[in-house]
């Protein structure tokens, strides 16, 4: 007979102790902010710097701000870091007439277009209730081809793929529908080559959406 009343009364605390966490669980997973995979997709606008917008030789240089598409993935690895597969298409046009008045030659309909695909991390230092701010960085391949009328002739200069990076900064802010991502890129790379005074730079400020495609851990 105590045996029974013993066992019952086990029983009855191990129900009510179930349901207390099953209570609680639904409150824990409220509290937790799921990281997921995300796609973004945006545009930005680009300030040449360095060799773009030098103006020392004719064969290149001269560039003006110009547009880029972007196209970016993050992958949760930890709470505060994601891994980063980033595709940017910068385009500058090129300033006909400052490139004429220094250099003597007649150009038209001059621009640069370029393709960069990289890895990289982004690392979120601050979370609120409007989103997080964080740290960016990347390296892959760079490319950039000077195309361009001179004297009438189309001339195209193929750069070639080198290896360059990207460093910068960014505010994510958390809407109900679609997240915003705001962000500022310093892009670097070295092309000696097909551009003569190497360095070529630009920086990258730009805007995308931030579209959810699974769950994370």
């Amino acid at each position: 007979m105590r045996g029974g009343t013993g066992t019952a009364i086990l029983v009855a605390l191990l129900l009510a102790g179930s349901g207390r966490a099953d209570a609680q669980e639904p409150e824990m997973r409220e509290q937790e902010s799921p990281r997921r995979v995300s796609i973004l997709v945006g545009t930005g606008f680009n300030l040449p710097m360095a060799h773009l917008a030098a103006e020392a030789t004719a064969q290149d240089g001269f560039a003006r701000p110009g547009i880029t598409i972007t196209f970016r993935g993050y992958i949760p690895l930890t709470a505060t870091l994601d891994g980063m597969v980033d595709l940017a298409l910068p385009r500058f046009k090129v300033d006909n007439d400052r490139f004429q008045r220094v250099t003597n030659m007649n150009i038209q309909e001059a621009f640069y277009q370029g393709k960069v695909l990289s890895l990289g991390a982004r690392w979120t230092g601050y979370r609120a209730s409007w989103g997080r701010a964080f740290l960016i960085a990347s390296g892959g391949m760079y490319q950039l081809i000077y195309d361009r009328f001179e004297e009438g002739i189309q001339v195209v200069t193929d750069g070639a793929f080198r290896l360059g990076g990207a460093v910068g900064a960014g505010l994510q802010y958390d809407f109900e529908l679609v997240d915003a991502d705001l962000s500022i890129r310093y892009h670097r790379f070295t092309d000696t080559g097909n551009f003569g005074l190497g360095d070529l730079s630009w920086l990258e400020i730009g805007a995308s959406l931030v579209l959810p495609v699974g769950g994370g851990g």
